[in-house]
């Protein structure tokens, strides 16, 4: 969007019901579906996140960077979500074959 064209922000005054199966399959961003997923939740999402920023004052440019900032943090906690939940199987592996010794 751009940033000049403030029309469309006005109008933005809320956010669609999340959609957790689109959100969890999101996180599975190394498949075309997941990929595909958080894709949509960025179509979805930005216009009412950037419209957010702009009512608590913010300019256009602060409002772009925190709604960039926000699929960002999005992205990193998926990486650290499925990395904490490898590690758990692994830990879990372990704990299962120490039992069975």
């Amino acid at each position: 969007m751009n940033p000049d064209d403030e029309s469309k922000v006005e109008g933005i005054a809320w956010f669609r019901t999340t959609q957790w199966t689109m959100v969890m399959l999101a996180a599975k961003r190394k498949t075309p579906a997941g990929q595909a997923a958080l894709a949509e939740l960025y179509e979805i999402y930005w216009l009412p996140l950037y419209a957010f920023a702009r009512r608590r004052g913010r300019s256009p440019h602060d409002a772009q960077d925190l709604t960039q900032g926000f699929f960002l943090s999005l992205v990193k906690f998926q990486q650290r979500y499925q990395m904490r939940h490898r590690n758990s199987r692994s830990e879990d592996l372990c704990r299962g074959s120490r039992l069975q010794l």
